[in-house]
């Protein structure tokens, strides 16, 4: 029998173990119990509801593990708010992706495969189950979002003329339609969709706000991190870009 067992198996396995025990220390309340004994709360339990939702959980956990991508999920998630009030448009999420890419070249490569690893290092413990929280709130996954931000302020020494390249590949067309935070579809062929918000500047302050407004109210902790990984601190590596999108009009 093959020892390569999915994340989310052993989860459900670990899970489903815990849960046995707990069923058991309810029912027999500390007393002893012989191997009899065992196999009829065992029996029990195969038939319990309690099994039945750990499995649909598991059975979810699998389903979402073949779909989600971590780096594009970590890219997406300062954009939480901008996406849920409506203010950008899923539909953008594409072009926002292919602008990452563009501005990182080769060096994406690395920063998703960290991501990848992370994630799949997080999964596969039982305990405490995984939460995208959890994910998003290691050190090390901070780190690869700063790495990405940084890059991006590098770039953007000529602001003027960055930002309004920006604002056209973010206004161009989306070939497709988003489903979720990384999950898409062809769009078909001809379809014009009617009411589409235009991403102007305002579009763009917003964005970046959502981007580079946090970095400047890390917690002394995560300044500690942040100092230890670039070797300076976040006012010196962000600091001219923030000058920049706050007379520009951003809200920071």
């Amino acid at each position: 029998m093959s020892g390569d067992i999915s994340p989310e198996l052993r989860r459900f396995a670990g899970r489903a173990i815990e849960a046995f025990i707990q069923a058991v220390e309810r029912q027999y309340n500390g007393q002893a119990a012989n191997a009899d004994m065992l196999r009829n709360t065992a029996a029990a339990f195969a038939l319990s509801p309690l099994l039945g939702d750990l499995a649909e959980v598991a059975a979810r956990d699998l389903g979402a593990a073949e779909s989600e991508d971590p780096f594009q999920h970590l890219l997406a998630w300062p954009l939480t708010e901008l996406l849920e009030s409506g203010q950008m448009s899923r539909d953008r999420l594409p072009n926002y992706f292919h602008f990452i890419h563009l501005i990182m070249g080769d060096g994406q490569v690395p920063l998703a495969e960290a991501a990848t690893a992370i994630y799949e290092h997080l999964r596969a413990q039982p305990f405490p189950p995984f939460t995208w929280e959890a994910f998003l709130a290691d050190e090390r996954i901070r780190i690869v979002l700063w790495t990405v931000l940084l890059r991006i302020a590098e770039s953007f020494k000529r602001y003027d003329i960055r930002r309004d390249w920006f604002i056209t590949l973010m206004e161009n067309d989306s070939h497709s339609i988003s489903l979720g935070p990384n999950a898409f579809v062809p769009r078909p062929r001809g379809e014009v969709e009617e009411g589409r918000q235009p991403f102007n500047r305002d579009s763009f302050l917003k964005l970046f706000a959502a981007l580079f407004g946090p970095l400047r109210r890390l917690s002394p902790q995560e300044a500690a991190v942040f100092k230890k990984a670039f070797q300076h601190t976040p006012e010196q590596a962000f600091g001219p870009l923030w000058l920049h999108l706050l007379e520009d009009g951003a809200r920071l």
